[in-house]
């Protein structure tokens, strides 16, 4: 809607907002309401020994993380550590709808292509969290 000043306010001044809300801490409230939260998507990945942790993380870099973010609604990854043959892979995706998406249309198929590449070599846990505050601080600083 422009701005009560602008010369354009008169021709909208009868329409009739969904919503108002007075910043943007109360958009995103109003949009995480309709649209739901995002979740956040764990995978624990158990390997026997270390060389498969080494050549799981260089598949996650190279080929499977650069999948996930070709996927709409994945917004980003991460693998952390757990141990010398433990990690924890996380991706959040926007809203339950595109993690539902992404099981229905993409899983089956990046899940043989972790197949392939791994075959029964390790063992996978997942859990999924609603995702309500989160903050990020760029790494490299």
């Amino acid at each position: 809607m422009p701005r009560p000043e602008s010369e354009r306010f008169e021709e909208v001044a009868d329409l009739k907002p969904d919503i108002v809300v007075s910043d943007l801490w109360q958009l995103h409230e109003a949009l995480r309401v309709a649209k739901g939260d995002a979740v956040l998507y764990q995978v624990q990945v158990e390997a026997p020994h270390e060389k498969l942790v080494s050549r799981f993380i260089e598949w996650m870099r190279q080929e499977h993380g650069p999948d996930l973010l070709n996927v709409p609604g994945c917004l980003d990854f991460s693998v952390k550590r757990k141990d010398s043959t433990s990690l924890f892979c996380e991706y959040t995706f926007r809203s339950r709808h595109d993690l539902d998406t992404y099981y229905q249309t993409h899983a089956p198929r990046l899940r043989q292509k972790s197949q392939e590449a791994f075959g029964e070599l390790l063992k996978f846990s997942r859990v999924e969290q609603n995702l309500v505050v989160c903050g990020r601080r760029d790494l490299r600083t």
